[in-house]
């Protein structure tokens, strides 16, 4: 189980990765296909340059039935403009929409994750919060 972009909040059971040791934008995961049972990535996407890239690198280290993690700050959030390191935004459109876009298929082929869940949460509107599990199939 890896903790990506862990920062200062470690889990427990997990092993935290984040800067130095993994940089999202320059390179790709030091673990070899498949050999990974889970990810959690909280706060973490809406900082990298490459999303798709970054979900398909860890589709490649994921075993098949493996669980992906991930939260992010909402786009109608504050929160998602609050830290101006945050490039990215997001909905609960954007991963149905990445996987099985109805208009294109830009991003959406070869991928072995399917959205399990995904729910908003958040104190107040201003703290809106995008979870969302997805499961490598295969």
């Amino acid at each position: 189980m890896l903790n990506v972009g862990a920062g200062k909040a470690p889990i427990e059971g997990a092993i935290s990765i984040d800067l130095p040791e993994y940089h999202a934008d320059v390179g790709l995961f030091n673990y070899p296909d498949g050999s990974v049972g889970g990810i959690h990535a909280y706060h973490f996407l809406e900082h990298v340059a490459r999303p798709v890239d970054v979900l398909k690198d860890f589709q490649r280290v994921l075993v098949p039935g493996g669980i992906i993690s991930i939260g992010v700050p909402h786009a109608c959030s504050q929160m998602a403009f609050n830290d101006l390191d945050h490039r990215f935004f997001f909905t609960e459109k954007t991963f149905p929409y990445l996987f099985d876009s109805p208009y294109y298929s830009k991003n959406t082929k070869g991928w072995k994750l399917r959205l399990v869940e995904q729910f908003i949460m958040g104190i107040e509107s201003q703290y809106l919060m995008l979870f969302v599990i997805l499961r490598k199939t295969e």
